[in-house]
């Protein structure tokens, strides 16, 4: 009778598949990190593209107020102070001269951290909007626009 030898299931000679709890922590936390990091950076290209899609917006207003000039001669307005765009001109410009009048990607219309328009005179106006990247004004004028006092408080829209 042969007596068969069998290797024990234990020692640096048997190893089993799979990963350790060690190993597995350093990769959870590792991926944890890296997962923070570009969320971070996601935030900050959501900010730039909020900002350049109120450029646009306000490219568009503009050009709906310089269409309703052009038909008028006179630009639409308002109380020296500025309203919002969307009360000012909502219904003034859609959906003759603009579709719809755009409101700010993240913030209510109906504050004032929203669009604002402003035009004490017949002959000029100002809009302006508040830029999450700079969290600062800019405006974009057309004639004597100094009467609302945007002008030269804010810089100009880029």
């Amino acid at each position: 009778m042969h007596i068969k030898h069998v290797r024990a299931k234990s020692g640096p000679a048997y190893r089993q598949a799979g990963f350790t709890l060690i190993e597995l922590l350093v990769v959870i936390a590792i991926i944890g990190m890296l997962s923070s990091v570009i969320l971070a950076s996601l935030n900050s290209a959501r900010i730039k593209a909020r900002d350049a899609r109120r450029l646009a917006d306000l490219k568009s207003i503009q050009t709906a107020i310089e269409l309703y000039y052009s038909d008028n001669n006179s630009y639409i307005v308002t109380a020296s102070g500025g309203t919002t765009v969307t009360s000012a001109l909502g219904s003034v410009l859609a959906p003759t001269y603009i579709q719809k009048v755009p409101k700010d990607p993240s913030r209510a219309d109906n504050t004032t951290t929203g669009y604002l328009y402003c035009s004490t005179d017949v002959q000029s106006y100002a809009l302006l909007a508040d830029q999450e990247k700079t969290n600062a004004y800019c405006v974009v004028a057309e004639g004597n626009s100094g009467n609302c006092g945007w002008a030269t408080t804010y810089s100009a829209c880029q």
